[in-house]
């Protein structure tokens, strides 16, 4: 048999004690000031040691491949905006510890590339760390849909899962008939938790978290979204609490 030419496909491992914030969906440049805002001063205040940004921070709206409005800003701008916005957050937190795991938008810039110019996608200064300036913020970046292991609990962005499941009664339940493991999830902007127990009676807890964007985007203006984020605490043995928050109009946090 030739070798095989798979490549291993691991899980990103934050191990440890923390205190950590979990954001998404913030779909920069198109996201709410007042939700981002809420979300950071809030974690601020429980001086979380960890952040995660759990996908679709960059909206990527000109590498689409949906109708597109020239009235909208370049991608030029919008990255000067997105590096804007992370400069803010590395600010706000100079000593914490910034994953960012890439999301569906994210994936839009690889398939533009592939799709448009293949030839040069090898090219440093395209690849996504290199496109938002990673190193200069001092972010971590996780790429290739691979799970986030906050000690014992797996988060994924969402987009990662089986399709199948039309119309779940919510983002939660619809993630735990995909994995029947607990798990945290954004990617729906709602929050909504599902818990089911196996025959084990072992606790299967699962998170689905809110937004940080415009509630009424262009190709949804008619939705369910909310905004929200988490917070999560860890032992030293992995063990975890998670709080699912809720941000009301207005800014007030709700939950937890």
């Amino acid at each position: 048999m030739p070798p095989s030419l798979a490549e291993p496909w691991k899980t990103f491992d934050i191990k440890g004690k923390m205190r950590c914030g979990i954001i998404s969906d913030l779909h920069l440049p198109y996201h709410s000031d007042v939700a981002i805002e809420t979300a950071l001063s809030w974690l601020a205040k429980k001086k979380i040691d960890t952040l995660l940004i759990n996908g679709d921070a960059a909206d990527f709206y000109a590498a689409s491949k949906w109708d597109k409005s020239p009235e909208r800003v370049g991608m030029k701008r919008e990255l000067e905006m997105v590096d804007q916005s992370l400069t803010h957050i590395r600010k706000r937190f100079p000593k914490v510890r910034i994953v960012y795991k890439a999301g569906n938008h994210e994936e839009r810039w690889n398939k533009f590339v592939w799709a448009k110019a293949p030839e040069i996608w090898d090219l440093n200064p395209l690849q996504l760390p290199e496109l938002l300036q990673l190193n200069k913020h001092g972010i971590e970046w996780v790429e290739d849909q691979r799970p986030i292991m906050l000690g014992k609990l797996p988060i994924l962005h969402g987009h990662e899962l089986p399709k199948g499941i039309a119309s779940p009664v919510n983002a939660a339940r619809g993630a735990w008939m995909r994995t029947k493991h607990t798990v945290l999830v954004g990617h729906s902007h709602q929050t909504s938790g599902h818990c089911e127990p196996n025959m084990f009676h072992d606790e299967c807890f699962v998170w689905s978290t809110g937004c940080l964007c415009d509630l009424n985007a262009e190709y949804a203006r008619i939705n369910r979204w909310n905004h929200g984020f988490a917070y999560v605490e860890t032992t030293a043995s992995g063990d975890f609490d998670v709080t699912n928050l809720r941000i009301a109009e207005g800014g007030i946090v709700r939950g937890g």
